[in-house]
């Protein structure tokens, strides 16, 4: 083997280990910006929940309130008075905010797929 054909096959070996550096170096930060989003979207979801827990708080509180005042058997809630119906509908927004949360969290994320082949 003389010298050309040596630099040649060291050159050709470089070519592969910088390929395939390359390609490794492409998964890892794929895989570290899908962990990073999907921490993002994790954090908004427990705050969606923790908004959501507060409104169910205050429901309760509303509705213990009015028995409070009113401990007899008539006393009643109905969900069409504003305040009430302004709670149950922060909670059904929460609620499905959360749910889109959840169903992106639950995607594989196309760019991982990508960076595999």
């Amino acid at each position: 083997m003389n010298t050309e054909e040596l630099k040649e096959k060291f050159k050709q070996g470089v070519d592969k280990v910088v390929t395939s550096s390359k390609k490794a170096i492409g998964k890892a930060g794929v895989a570290m910006q899908d962990f990073s989003d999907k921490s993002v979207i994790r954090i908004e979801k427990h705050q969606l929940e923790t908004k959501r827990e507060a409104e169910y708080i205050r429901l309760g509180e509303l509705v213990a309130a009015r028995f409070l005042a009113e401990p007899s058997p008539s006393a009643s809630v109905s969900a069409s008075e504003d305040t009430v119906a302004s709670i149950i509908k922060e909670i059904s927004r929460y609620n499905e905010e959360i749910k889109k949360r959840e169903e992106t969290l639950a995607e594989e994320h196309p760019k991982t797929k990508d960076a595999e082949e």
